[in-house]
């Protein structure tokens, strides 16, 4: 059971928390920590503080407010969160497990990375918003209208032998061929799939709904694309087994308007501008390294070497 101690908790609003002071924690806590700012005392000293729990939601959510805290099931999980990673990181420490320049170097290029992240987000922001991205989008769309196309699609039906049933292929080959025969005799494909067909589509007739080229096996998708509407295809292979293909509508390629596609290609035009920029202005900032006024310092590279070496 976690045991709360309510004070620091207090100070940032969670008042429902009283109700867990059935029992108060007596285990030593840590050097370090302000006991006043405990809110979770467990073994091994090691403790929650609100500041855990503050950094904890502003990680989750990106802010720490009293709503927060309203929550009692989602405070008891942060409390276990934070108190498993503090006692799994007071064992490492103790083991000596990383190098304490490691742990530094590691905190600092953490919320150097966070500040970057931060200006350059800004920076871009700033940049996308001085755009007019409909006109942007309309000059893209009509330097290449041919590339905003709908593919044609074919409604397709389908009936499988496959290869796993114990036939041989000689056997399976004139199944085939038998049931193409019924159906041009005069048998509805759709009873014909149902009756015959080992595809999970025969329940259906065996329609396979819309479908482009692309969505098809080559071999599939070479007979299918080749019929008119309504033939009925010779059997054919694939890698799935012995086929008979039928396609019942044929919906061809069209232009698309540009406010279909216009959304689209607003994200993608953005999207490219925003890696462009903020590769921009990384390189633009490199070059400020070979300006003559910057001075490196050859003595502070000696005496960091001598340090290594001393170590």
């Amino acid at each position: 059971m976690i045991v709360i101690l309510l004070r620091p908790l207090l100070y940032t609003g969670a008042v429902f928390l009283a109700s867990f002071l059935s029992n108060v924690a007596v285990a030593q806590i840590a050097p370090g920590v302000d006991p006043d700012r405990v809110v979770f005392r467990g073994p091994e000293g090691v403790a929650v503080t609100a500041e855990d729990i503050r950094e904890y939601f502003i990680l989750q959510s990106g802010e720490f407010t009293t709503e927060s805290l309203e929550r009692k099931a989602s405070v008891e999980i942060a409390i276990e969160n934070i108190y498993v990673k503090n006692l799994i990181s007071n064992r490492a420490s103790a083991a000596g497990l990383v190098p304490d320049m490691l742990i530094k170097a590691t905190q600092r290029n953490a919320r150097t990375s966070l500040l970057v992240k931060a200006w350059l987000d800004e920076k871009v922001r700033l940049h996308l918003s001085a755009v007019d991205w409909e006109l942007v989008a309309r000059e893209a769309f009509y330097a290449n209208p041919q590339k905003y196309t709908s593919e044609e699609t074919r409604q397709v039906r389908h009936i499988l032998l496959e290869s796993n049933t114990g036939e041989s292929f000689y056997e399976r080959a004139e199944r085939a061929e038998r049931i193409r025969s019924e159906i041009l005799a005069g048998k509805d494909f759709n009873d014909a799939a149902r009756e015959y067909s080992d595809d999970s589509s025969a329940e259906r007739g065996g329609a396979l709904g819309a479908v482009t080229r692309a969505r098809l096996v080559p071999d599939f998708a070479k007979v299918a694309f080749s019929l008119e509407q309504g033939a009925l295809s010779d059997v054919f292979m694939s890698p799935y087994g012995l086929h008979i293909v039928q396609v019942t509508e044929i919906l061809p390629a069209s232009q698309r308007t540009f406010e279909e596609v216009k959304d689209g290609i607003i994200q993608t035009e953005m999207k490219q501008s925003a890696a462009s920029y903020r590769e921009f202005l990384i390189n633009d900032l490199k070059l400020l390294t070979g300006d003559p006024e910057v001075i490196l310092d050859q003595d502070a590279l000696r005496l960091l070497r001598e340090e290594i070496g001393a170590r």
